[in-house]
């Protein structure tokens, strides 16, 4: 059998670079839009759900749950989306940035004078912008005539500290990014970050956080802003290749003491 079995559908990622070279044979790789019966494995590892756009993935390890999925599949489902998301946090009162779906743009929040427009479904930074209310109703209008309007509006924060704490098992790595004022600056597409701590006042929602998720791996991005903890996301497959190099953790062999041992 094999030793690990990883959905994904791009091998060369950074990510699948690293995890090929560390494992080596017993790894498979299943690609969830052209596959079709899941290989034999002792684990899988799910590389997706930011990515792939419906749930033909998850419905497939449903189906086919006799090993052991990583993150677990409820996780997944809570955490694949912002929307989903923040409903959790509001559910179990974690702080937040205020969020709305774009449904309608001429209907918007009092904070909206310049907003943040995220998919809702990230995808390491890309099609994440800042727009000016005056505009934005000319990209929903453009977005509506293409059927793409899985999108949320948040608002544009200054004067703030962003920071990510990756988790995997006992293992917490934080790192803070130095331009903060760049929306663009995504910690998984080149923002420049450094090795740091949150204050200890923090910890224990971060804590609260990681053991409400049930996810036993991943990346919570957050803000502090006028000694405040803000939520903003947590990742269920972030990216790794700043936080190795950062940390100079082996980001990898962290996963595989987790997930196969």
């Amino acid at each position: 059998m094999n030793k690990l079995c990883v959905f994904s559908t791009n091998v060369k990622t950074y990510f699948m670079t690293r995890l090929i070279n560390e494992v080596g044979q017993g790894l498979v790789i299943y690609n969830p839009r052209v596959d079709e019966s899941l290989p034999e494995a002792k684990a899988v590892l799910v590389r997706t759900s930011g990515t792939f756009q419906d749930d033909h993935d998850l419905l497939e390890l449903t189906k086919q749950r006799q090993t052991n999925i990583f993150n677990p599949i409820e996780t997944l489902k809570i955490f694949r989306s912002k929307a989903s998301q923040y409903e959790f946090f509001e559910q179990n009162k974690f702080s937040h940035l205020p969020w709305k779906k774009i449904s309608d743009p001429l209907k918007l929040p009092e904070w909206t004078e310049r907003v943040v427009v995220k998919p809702n479904r990230g995808q390491g930074g890309w099609g994440v912008r800042v727009l000016e209310k005056d505009d934005l109703y000319d990209w929903w209008l453009k977005q509506k005539n293409l059927g793409d309007l899985d999108y949320l509006l948040q608002p544009f924060m200054l004067e703030h500290q962003e920071f990510r704490v990756f988790f995997c098992g006992p293992t917490r790595i934080t790192l803070k990014r130095k331009n903060a004022s760049s929306v663009a600056a995504n910690f998984n597409s080149g923002g420049d970050a450094e090795r740091s701590s949150l204050p200890a006042m923090f910890l224990p929602e971060i804590e609260r956080l990681i053991k409400l998720s049930g996810a036993i791996y991943g990346a919570i991005d957050l803000f502090i802003k006028d000694q405040q903890l803000i939520i903003l996301e947590l990742n269920t497959v972030p990216g790794i290749e700043q936080l190795e190099k950062v940390s100079g953790a082996n980001i990898i062999q962290l996963l595989l003491t987790e997930i196969v041992s």
